[in-house]
């Protein structure tokens, strides 16, 4: 048997019942399976959270000889908070992030890791994304190309567009920087900008790697979710921008920020909007 990858899979969970298996799925269908897999229950208040449900899901891990550490937060304290918990218990060379409602294409760990190791300078790599509705369920019939381009993600292209999503990255573990719990959205981008201003290089692989379901948004909830991810995108680019020279382009940022709210609600609000 193959020996496993030296990654720590880190999946934040709440109220996933729906969708936790499928990623789970994809867990252990990796050409190279990782040595260790995190669960933190973010205090769900559906079926996740029970133990039974949480034990099945462990003991599909197991049968794969995959380590599994379940940690269940006692109140609701959001993915970044989470991801660090999980973060703290990870006792592998290199961390991933996977969220409960997206999954990895097969050989994302082992093309990913190899990468890494190959370029030892780097200190995480992340990859484009697929996006599917949600009754997309067979990706085996997704084709990925297996070639290597990509480049090194710079500062000043994230203060415009967030290219680095959470389920695509893997990280070296011994990283002193962290998500910050303090922030619900954005917390993710607010990290990369603190990685890239300490130095840190991040790569960015050109390739479809993983898998973003998306699923309907009811016309009430709309508007409040990504109002409340943009004032969240605005502080974060804010707080970081007063580190450099971006300071000066700080209302450039933020009107081109809002150009990009505005264009997601009327996205999703048109009905002939589709994936």
């Amino acid at each position: 048997m193959r020996t496993h990858l030296p990654v720590s899979v880190i999946i934040p969970l709440f109220n996933a019942k729906l969708t936790i298996f499928r990623a789970i799925d994809s867990i252990i269908q990796q050409s190279r399976k990782p040595a260790e897999v995190i669960i933190v229950d973010d205090a769900s208040n559906d079926r996740t959270s029970k133990n039974d449900y949480l034990k099945k899901i462990e003991s599909i891990l197991k049968k794969n000889y995959i380590k599994t550490i379940i940690i269940k937060n006692k109140i609701n304290q959001g993915p970044a908070f989470s991801r660090n918990e999980g973060w703290k218990k990870a006792t592998q060379k290199y961390i991933a992030f996977l969220d409960a409602d997206d999954s990895w294409a097969k050989h994302k760990l082992n093309f990913q890791f190899y990468f890494m190791k190959n370029n030892n300078n780097l200190d995480a790599t992340c990859h484009d994304t697929k996006f599917l509705n949600n009754d997309q369920n067979d990706l085996k019939n997704i084709k990925v190309d297996k070639s290597v381009k990509g480049r090194i993600v710079y500062l000043i292209e994230l203060f415009f567009k967030n290219k680095i999503q959470t389920r695509t990255v893997m990280i070296k573990k011994n990283l002193v920087e962290r998500f910050d719990p303090k922030i619900r959205y954005s917390e993710d981008l607010d990290l990369w900008l603190r990685l890239i201003f300490n130095k840190k290089k991040i790569y960015y692989i050109d390739e479809k790697l993983a898998f973003c379901f998306k699923y309907p948004m009811s016309k009430h909830s709309l508007s409040s979710h990504y109002a409340d991810f943009w004032k969240s995108e605005i502080n974060v680019l804010a707080k970081n921008s007063y580190r450099s020279f971006l300071i000066l382009l700080l209302p450039l940022i933020i009107t081109f920020s809002y150009i990009k709210f505005l264009t997601r609600i009327l996205g999703l609000r048109d009905p002939k909007n589709k994936v």
